[in-house]
């Protein structure tokens, strides 16, 4: 039997931040964004929510992330319904890949072991009245 979980992360999208580096003395220290780790900390929660007492997946996977982008207030009545009809499509922050890259490691570990399992990937941005991230993730099995 083939194994599908799906979950939804309500809020605004953020991506992936790039890790900061600090001098503690003679060493350098990687670390990542506090927004980021809050981000997939909450990503984790719904993941492993959804997940049930199931552990993570050995097999290789299919990933669809479908990121709602939350259309600003100080869009005129046109524009929004534009935005709403797909006429005008989200081209601003968060970066699609650097979204996509934020679920896919917060995932680690506790939906699949690693994402080097996932070999299918698909990612969509749209505007939304509200602001979130449906995932999907499948087991790829022949």
């Amino acid at each position: 039997m083939t194994m599908m979980i799906t979950y939804v992360v309500y809020g605004e999208p953020i991506g992936k931040g790039r890790p900061r580096f600090a001098r503690r003395g003679a060493f350098t220290h990687a670390y990542t964004p506090e927004k980021t780790k809050t981000y997939e900390d909450e990503i984790r929660y719904m993941a492993r929510a959804a997940m049930g007492a199931s552990p993570p997946l050995e097999t290789p996977v299919t990933v669809a992330i479908y990121i709602r982008v939350e259309i600003p207030k100080s869009f005129s009545k046109q524009k929004r319904k534009d935005a709403l009809e797909g006429i005008t499509k989200p081209t601003k922050k968060p970066d699609i890949d650097n979204c996509a890259k934020c679920f896919l490691d917060a995932m680690n570990g506790h939906v699949y072991l690693d994402d080097k399992q996932v070999i299918n990937l698909h990612v969509t941005k749209v505007w939304s009245e509200i602001g979130a991230v449906e995932v999907m993730v499948k087991e790829d099995l022949v």
